[in-house]
């Protein structure tokens, strides 16, 4: 059974903790209540460390302004949390890579709680590194440039299993805000990711796994357009990803609204088996493509489900591309647009 702690439990758990100041850098092995905000420069690599299993950090109001990588990290620490109301601050949104640690980093650490934190002016606001069973829950996320990531560890070889992102808000920013919320990994299954809104950022959601959940969210884009031959601004994108499914959402403003892509690789499995049902997409150049939107399709795009969406004010419908083949568009709705279907592969099956 999996286990998700909520901030009333841990705040029940952490009640015998009094308040008590801290410093930069310190590393906390009992559960802790801030008494005070707490900021802390660039030379600190973490304004606070966790590395105690079952540790609670409840903000209790208070702030922590961070011009660091990390504003708590989590290391190899099961059950810890960090619960507000508070606010942690970074000095700027700009990440290079998804592996970057995020403003609060879960690194090593099983059945982890993030919630109530409103997390703002941050590369990455949540990052959780080899984690399962974690809960990133209740949170407001304001100029990010990556919201929530959830990946397995390759060089360790821990899994990132049974995560649940559900119930955030997602502000991007005029000079921030590429994605929402990041999937990945080859041992990475089984995020639910639920009933999050993301409003404002370029991309909604990148699944580069397999057996992920993406249910009831809703996301508002800048619009989007084409770049060096490929689309940005994509309301979800499924990557070499199998039996992942999309229900119940809403994908607004985006060039493309869901898009099954099979990758660059000629030698990966191509993303196959993927369940894309009864969701909405709303001013968006394609509503659904399957397959490479280039000229390069050296991976396929196998037997996906594609029914009961509802599709409105689009180009195109659902665009199956080269490399799709025996994939079921039956049962779609369209409501003005131009053209409903766009088949350019083998087998695929739609009215």
């Amino acid at each position: 059974m999996k286990r998700y702690m909520t901030i009333a439990a841990v705040g029940l758990m952490a009640a015998a903790s009094a308040a008590q100041a801290q410093n930069c850098g310190d590393t906390l092995s009992v559960n802790t209540t801030l008494s005070a905000n707490l900021s802390c420069n660039a030379f600190t690599p973490f304004a606070l460390r966790i590395d105690t299993p079952g540790v609670i950090l409840d903000l209790n109001g208070h702030r922590i302004d961070h011009s660091g990588r990390v504003g708590v990290m989590i290391v190899k620490a099961d059950g810890a949390a960090v619960v507000g109301p508070g606010v942690i601050q970074g000095s700027g949104c700009f990440v290079s890579d998804p592996g970057d640690p995020g403003a609060i980093a879960i690194v090593a650490s099983d059945d982890v709680t993030v919630e109530g934190i409103e997390l703002t002016n941050q590369g990455i606001a949540v990052s959780m590194l080899g984690a399962s069973r974690s809960a990133i829950v209740g949170n407001v996320l304001r100029e990010f440039d990556i919201g929530i990531v959830a990946q397995d560890d390759a060089y360790t070889g821990r899994a990132a299993r049974d995560n649940m992102i559900a119930g955030n808000k997602m502000i991007g920013g005029a000079r921030c805000g590429e994605l929402g919320v990041w999937v990945d990994g080859s041992t990475t299954s089984g995020t639910i990711i639920h009933r999050n809104s993301i409003r404002n950022t370029r991309d909604g959601f990148y699944i580069n796994a397999s057996e992920n959940w993406l249910q009831s969210n809703t996301f508002y884009g800048r619009g989007g357009g084409m770049s060096g031959g490929s689309f940005f601004g994509l309301g979800v994108q499924i990557v070499e990803g199998q039996d992942n499914h999309v229900t119940g959402n809403v994908f607004a403003k985006t060039a493309v609204g869901i898009h099954i892509w099979p990758g660059n690789s000629a030698t990966n499995a191509g993303s196959n088996y993927n369940v894309v049902v009864a969701n909405r997409i709303i001013a968006s150049y394609i509503g659904v493509a399957v397959g490479h939107l280039g000229s390069q399709f050296p991976a396929n795009a196998v037997e996906n489900r594609i029914g009961d969406n509802q599709i409105y004010s689009a180009n195109t419908g659902i665009y199956f591309a080269p490399g799709s083949f025996d994939n079921n568009g039956i049962g779609n709705g369209y409501n003005g647009v131009t053209t409903h279907v766009v088949d350019l592969g083998v087998g695929n099956l739609w009215p």
